[in-house]
């Protein structure tokens, strides 16, 4: 199996925004084929088992977007796959095909899981995980290879609207508008 190419380097300032049929056209058909995809935008991860929920692999505070992995699959028989990670599981919300942009075939799917526990624990955010993976991988020939994006929406990340000040978030002040007087001839002031 491939690994991620460590020549093929993603420059500074770089933001990975692919389409889904790139996610799996670019990055995932050729990972499972073997050849190289560029470093520092996803590694090869395993998400599934013992000890792995989503804050013990990721940063949950951190304020990146998400983060993406190559991880396989753990198959619990032909037809089901086993989603535990430590004291929970990603539980499947629902399916979407992706289609080729030429000719409208699917050519794979977007799967949406959000991480669930006991309602005993907690969960340690809200994690949830968009699962790319090919169309007919068995009958192709192809791996039980996907590519997960996985994101915590409780994470705490800072937009433009708002700068830190002495460790609190405080939303900008926007600047007020200029009054204009009775007397102007502009009929597009506000």
């Amino acid at each position: 199996m491939s690994t991620v190419s460590p020549q093929l380097q993603i420059p500074v300032g770089f933001r990975f925004l692919p389409t889904k049929e790139e996610i799996l056209c670019d990055y995932l058909q050729p990972f499972i084929k073997g050849d190289p995809i560029p470093s520092g935008v996803m590694e090869e991860l395993d998400i599934y088992g013992e000890n792995r929920e989503p804050w013990n692999i990721f940063n949950q505070d951190s304020a990146e977007e998400s983060f993406w992995v190559i991880t396989k699959l753990k198959k619990k028989s032909k037809s089901r796959i086993e989603r535990t990670a430590g004291d929970g599981c990603w539980l499947q919300q629902y399916i979407k095909e992706v289609k080729n942009s030429d000719r409208g075939e699917v050519i794979g799917y977007d799967k949406y899981f959000k991480y669930t526990r006991k309602k005993s624990q907690k969960s340690n955010g809200q994690w949830s995980m968009h699962e790319f993976s090919l169309k007919d991988q068995e009958a192709l020939g192809l791996s039980d290879y996907v590519i997960c994006e996985i994101k915590n929406k409780d994470a705490a990340v800072v937009s433009r609207d708002y700068e830190e000040c002495e460790g609190e978030i405080n939303k900008k002040k926007k600047r007020k508008l200029m009054e204009v007087p009775s007397t102007s001839t502009n009929h597009f002031a506000f």
